[in-house]
């Protein structure tokens, strides 16, 4: 069993996706009524827990691929649980190795601005993301 628990973490506003409750520093971040939307779709699929003044759904680290390329595509669209459903059951590799390298993009964002706040895939970068996940899911025939 792995130590590492993903989690999907609802704060008045916005929603972030967090690797560990240890780590302070979300990989992405989601504001607004998508916000609840996305938790919403989550909370039935994954179990959750209430903390003091925020509540989480907790990831399943199989399944923190597929939920990444989701947020993302649901990042600039309506969030869908049949896409989600699809990506559970097949996320497609090209699309959950773009969601890493992601990550790895923001982190040299991050060092060229001298920054280190805000999530991994910081805003500008998950908006242009969303659309290239889009249309590779599109070319993978997963569209919601």
């Amino acid at each position: 069993m792995s130590k590492t628990t993903p989690v999907v973490r609802l704060k008045k506003s916005y929603i972030e996706l967090v690797m560990d409750n240890k780590l302070k520093r979300p990989i992405l971040k989601i504001g607004g009524k998508k916000a609840e939307k996305v938790y919403a779709i989550l909370t039935e699929k994954f179990l959750t827990r209430r903390e003091n003044d925020y509540s989480e759904v907790l990831i399943p680290l199989r399944t923190l691929p597929a939920v990444g390329v989701w947020l993302l595509a649901s990042y600039t669209n309506n969030p869908s649980e049949e896409l989600l459903d699809m990506l559970l059951s097949r996320t497609p590799k090209v699309i959950a190795d773009f969601f890493w390298d992601l990550i790895e993009l923001s982190q040299s964002f991050y060092k060229n601005n001298k920054r280190n706040d805000g999530p991994f895939i910081e805003y500008r970068i998950a908006l242009k993301a969303s659309r290239v996940v889009r249309a590779l899911l599109e070319l993978y025939k997963l569209k919601w």
